[in-house]
């Protein structure tokens, strides 16, 4: 009977301590404004799907922070707990990415979808000058590129510009072609030389090296003009040594189509035509004198270069006069105590 008794009580004080502690027990409720379950997700190129929980304490809405058409969601907008399954294609190109934006009142959330590349192997824009320097007129730049990017990604190739000096938004209507870059460059008014650096990026996933080039932009505060040219140039009296005169413009012919023209004018009375295979080569006079054999005093040519743009319009002239000496070679080459020249020594070009 006491048995049975104590084995009533215990069961009673078990019974009792297995109640739960309060009146009342509320079911969980997470609480948080606005939180998602996962932030990234990186998914193989093969077509699949994932899926993420929003956690909210009101209505909330969930889009693709820019356009695409390889990744769509289940529901764009709910309430309070759901899920929100991201469906996506299959990749046949380069590594890729978006963000999806989830936002509740001003609070705002983003998980990041990126997928494996479908191709594997270097992929390049390249162009053929890596730096560019400009004049200070406003002017359109066209560079040659070639490249090997899927014709799907092309379109997605971005073009963008850090600022070095000179302000901002000079540089203009970037156009990134299969074939050219092409960009424009406003009038520099700022009295100073400007840089800019512009690059090109092909986007990919933001964990893979993208694809990108670069191009250093310079743009002077002059027009343009000839550079430091002599006044004065001495000849060999002795018609041997071919000399150049270096005309040093301040623009790269590669960009530009201006022209530089030459004429000569000669000492009156003394034989014309003695510079000899006279040449302008962009932006270098060579030239070759004849032997001046008789003791007459110094002779002098004047040639004056005159740089103009594509309508023929002068920018910039300059004048170098020549001048050459008496021949200290005698009659070593076949003068004679006449007066006669010499033979020249040199073959004509």
């Amino acid at each position: 009977m006491k048995k049975a008794l104590y084995n009533l009580v215990k069961l009673a004080i078990v019974a009792i301590l297995a109640l739960p502690v309060g009146s009342c027990q509320k079911p969980y409720e997470m609480d948080l404004p606005l939180a998602v379950s996962r932030a990234n997700f990186t998914v193989k190129k093969e077509a699949g799907q994932v899926f993420f929980i929003v956690y909210s304490q009101a209505n909330w809405t969930a889009e693709l922070e820019r356009p695409v058409t390889w990744l769509r969601l289940s529901r764009t907008s709910g309430s309070n707990y759901q899920q929100v399954n991201v469906s996506y294609d299959e990749n046949a190109d380069l590594s890729r990415g978006v963000n999806i934006i989830v936002r509740s009142g001003n609070l705002t959330k983003k998980v990041y979808v990126s997928q494996n590349a479908g191709i594997t192997g270097d992929i390049s824009y390249n162009i053929e000058h890596q730096s560019v320097s400009l004049l200070k007129g406003a002017f359109t730049v066209n560079i040659a590129a070639s490249n090997n990017i899927p014709a799907s990604n092309f379109a997605l190739i971005e073009g963008s510009v850090d600022y070095i000096t000179g302000g901002e938004a000079w540089i203009q209507n970037i156009s990134i072609g299969e074939d050219k870059l092409s960009f424009d460059v406003t009038e520099n008014t700022t009295g100073e030389v400007r840089q800019a650096l512009l690059k090109v990026v092909v986007p990919v996933a933001e964990w893979d090296t993208p694809v990108s080039t670069m191009v250093a932009v310079t743009q002077g505060a002059e027009n343009a003009a000839l550079g430091s040219v002599p006044a004065t140039v001495e000849a060999d009296p002795n018609g041997i040594n071919r000399l150049s005169i270096e005309l040093a413009p301040n623009f790269a012919p590669t960009f530009y189509n201006y022209t530089v023209e030459h004429s000569i004018a000669y000492t009156e009375g003394e034989s014309q035509n003695w510079l000899r295979n006279a040449t302008l080569d962009g932006s270098s006079f060579k030239f070759t004198a004849e032997p001046k054999p008789n003791p007459n005093p110094l002779r002098t040519a004047a040639v004056t270069f005159v740089l103009k743009d594509e309508s023929g319009a002068e920018l910039d002239r300059r004048v170098v006069t020549i001048t050459q000496e008496q021949s200290n070679m005698g009659t070593a080459n076949g003068g004679n105590e006449n007066g006669e020249e010499p033979k020249d020594p040199e073959e004509d070009f």
